[in-house]
């Protein structure tokens, strides 16, 4: 794939980046999880946490709030791995993991991953208790299933800082941190914002 850069003033051709997309084998996880805990993926739920989520990742800040590389927020096992293809109950739809799932104690404390505003620290039907971070530019972090939120919405927090405690609450099969890095509309690959800056990655 060719990719154009222009200039925005006179449309001129700056550079072409050549892509080449190449196949990758992902993993494949099969969960098998209550009927209580499957009923709360239903559409009224759905709807009524849309509702409540707001404008969470709606706005961003347009400065750069981040420094250097992002810090995994909590230690642990990585239980499932970004994009892994899941099936639920031996569902014929598959689904793709939007973060990564890390298995810890309950009440283990969770770490802002990187300098940032709170932009949503509430509880959702389907997510459990949940904390978005604003980093700038369009780029968000979530923390999902949290046992407590220790933030408010609008707090500035430093990378590192104490926000919540991990939790399964919600959709949920035990204790763990699901961590999203997202931007743009588009989640992105937590690992890759812990090896190096998202400058980096974004060039």
């Amino acid at each position: 794939y060719d990719i154009n850069i222009y200039e925005d003033s006179t449309d001129l051709l700056l550079e072409t980046l050549n892509y080449k997309v190449v196949a990758k084998e992902f993993e494949r996880q099969d969960l098998t999880v209550s009927s209580s805990t499957a009923s709360l993926k239903s559409d009224d739920n759905y709807a009524k946490d849309a509702a409540k989520f707001g404008d969470a990742k709606s706005y961003s800040v347009g400065e750069k709030l981040w420094e250097g590389t992002f810090l995994q927020p909590v230690e642990g096992r990585i239980s499932t791995e970004y994009s892994t293809i899941r099936y639920v109950n031996g569902d014929y739809e598959s689904s793709r993991h939007s973060g990564l799932d890390i298995a810890a104690p309950q009440g283990t404390p969770i770490l802002a991953a990187n300098n940032g505003i709170v932009t949503f620290a509430s509880d959702l039907i389907v997510s459990g208790n949940v904390i978005v971070l604003d980093h700038g530019y369009g780029l968000f972090t979530s923390y999902v299933h949290l046992d407590e939120i220790y933030v408010d919405d609008g707090q500035s927090v430093t990378k590192g800082d104490v926000i919540g405690a991990v939790g399964s609450t919600g959709y949920s099969t035990g204790p763990h941190l699901h961590w999203t890095v997202w931007k743009n509309g588009v989640y992105l690959n937590p690992r890759k914002f812990i090896k190096e800056d998202p400058l980096a990655v974004f060039q």
